[in-house]
């Protein structure tokens, strides 16, 4: 295929008037180079051990995920409507903007304050866990805390049928459980897995890639909502979709791992066990311990400062964005759904498709400068959106913010050891608890007492947050924020593929 597709190109406008082209020869090479590193790179992907069974399970859950994003705000205001304010109308869902009851309102607003203190809670708990249990990955492996956090995740739902079965039943059942789900994050021990198995080259790609498969199924989960058009049944479905993704985890993924690897830090764990005269304290101060190499370097304390902003402001977007336009703008169903395809679309072509491109076109260091500046801009199109197509644009342009994500990430890999990759990637899970469980309560308190711009005023103080993050990556030596022998060894790479 590289044969015939360079003969091709070689053979079109090379030669003009019998005499060679080199700059169009020259254009056709470097075009050549780059599609040949993006199908080595999915070859490699894809051939590599767990590569294409995270996708599957990624796409699953986030299927799950999404099929009841739009249908949890409903659910919830209704019932705090119901408990809290003696709303016996019809459905809250049935009214918009200014004709709702002002018990629908009421319920609205208390289900979008349960959303912002569930999230604080959730983030907590991630923040007390994830470093630690990265660094159980490192030393018991990967799968194993892979399928006990896609068994949290598939309980959720199940609570969220039970309250819509049982009128009674208040929402605060349901983000009390919702909240334990974070304590071992999917995300973090995934994104271990790739750096077990992928060179330095190709992680924030593959990351970008997995990353990928979260979009397509958030893009395809509110479509089946509007077809199913019963919030129980969507529930049942999203909580059928999540199991099937533990069943798959356990008969399908493989261990990633290495057990040299493994060997190493059972080492080093005996050691440091031996030499810990105090096991009550040392176990309680052990998180705090194991994100102190967060902190190793300059670059590292550079990418953690432009991580907590960017993640204080990110988590904000997801928990309070729905809430705040079907609250304000009189969003539905049938507009989340809308919103959510555009959203993986988006997330899709800029995360899978054309990240890989992008790196090799910018380089890592300044493609993460370019999405933190995205985020500024989305947040500010948000915040003086007055209408539903412009929420189009802002979430479109919140997908080139979310590549930050995996360009953090492989950063942060390239900074430590392999034996550290557990450690490393928990305790930037940690970090973005700690962000995103103050963030969403920061923004929301915004929100209530702060209006110079109108109600949207509280993504304008997001988008100032996101210029803070902007100056922090931009001061990242760019020689540890990406590899600076990444793009010659893969068009070294590519040159030998053609020899």
């Amino acid at each position: 295929l590289y044969q015939k597709l360079f003969l091709a190109m070689s053979s079109n406008g090379s030669l003009e008037g019998g005499e060679y082209n080199s700059s169009s020869s020259q254009h056709q090479m470097r075009h050549h180079s780059s599609l040949q590193v993006y199908l080595t790179f999915m070859d490699e992907f894809m051939g590599s051990t767990g590569g294409w069974q995270l996708i599957v399970v990624g796409f699953a859950i986030a299927l799950g995920l999404s099929s009841i994003m739009g249908v949890i705000p409903q659910v919830t205001t209704q019932r705090y409507a119901e408990l809290l304010h003696n709303y016996e109308g019809a459905s809250c869902s049935r009214f918009d903007g200014a004709d709702r009851p002002a018990a629908c309102i009421a319920g609205g607003e208390d289900a979008q304050n349960a959303a912002s203190y569930s999230t604080m809670g959730r983030n907590i708990v991630s923040l007390l866990c994830n470093s630690v249990v990265g660094s159980y990955s490192d030393v018991h492996g990967r799968k194993g805390v892979q399928i006990v956090s896609l068994f949290f995740l598939s309980i959720s739902p199940l609570l969220l049928i039970l309250m819509q079965v049982n009128k009674s039943m208040s929402p605060t059942w349901y983000y009390a459980f919702d909240t334990c789900t974070t304590m071992i994050s999917f995300m973090s021990v995934s994104f271990s897995a790739l750096s077990d198995t992928l060179p330095a080259r190709h992680r924030a790609a593959s990351f970008g890639l997995f990353m990928g498969a979260f979009y397509a199924g958030i893009s395809i989960g509110p479509f089946i909502t509007t077809l199913i058009k019963n919030h129980l049944y969507a529930t049942i479905f999203s909580f059928a979709i999540r199991f099937s993704g533990v069943l798959f985890a356990i008969f399908v993924l493989p261990e990633t791992l290495p057990e040299e690897v493994a060997k190493h830090n059972r080492e080093k764990v005996d050691n440091n066990t031996a030499d810990d005269s105090n096991l009550v304290i040392g176990t309680i101060l052990r998180p705090f311990k194991e994100m102190r190499i967060l902190f190793r370097n300059r670059s590292l304390i550079l990418i953690t400062i432009g991580c907590f902003l960017g993640k204080f402001v990110f988590s904000a977007d997801v928990s309070l964005f729905f809430y705040y336009v079907e609250n304000v703008l009189g969003v539905r169903d049938k507009d989340v759904a809308g919103l959510m395809l555009a959203s993986g679309i988006a997330g899709i072509l800029v995360q899978a498709v054309f990240l890989k491109y992008l790196i090799l076109l910018m380089g890592e260091h300044l493609l993460l400068v370019a999405s933190y500046i995205s985020g500024v801009v989305h947040n500010l199109v948000y915040g003086l959106a007055r209408t539903k197509a412009l929420l189009y644009v802002g979430i479109c342009l919140a997908q080139t913010t979310g590549a930050s994500g995996p360009l953090l990430h492989s950063a942060v890999s390239r900074n430590v050891d392999p034996t550290e990759q557990g450690r490393i990637q928990g305790s930037l899970a940690a970090l973005t608890a700690l962000s995103e469980a103050i963030g969403p309560v920061f923004i929301n308190y915004v929100y209530r007492n702060w209006h110079f711009f109108g109600q949207g005023t509280m993504f304008v103080v997001a988008a100032v947050l996101y210029f803070l993050g902007t100056i922090a990556v931009y001061h990242i030596p760019p020689k540890t924020a990406s590899s600076s022998t990444t793009q010659d060894e893969e068009s070294s790479d590519s040159s030998k593929e053609s020899t």
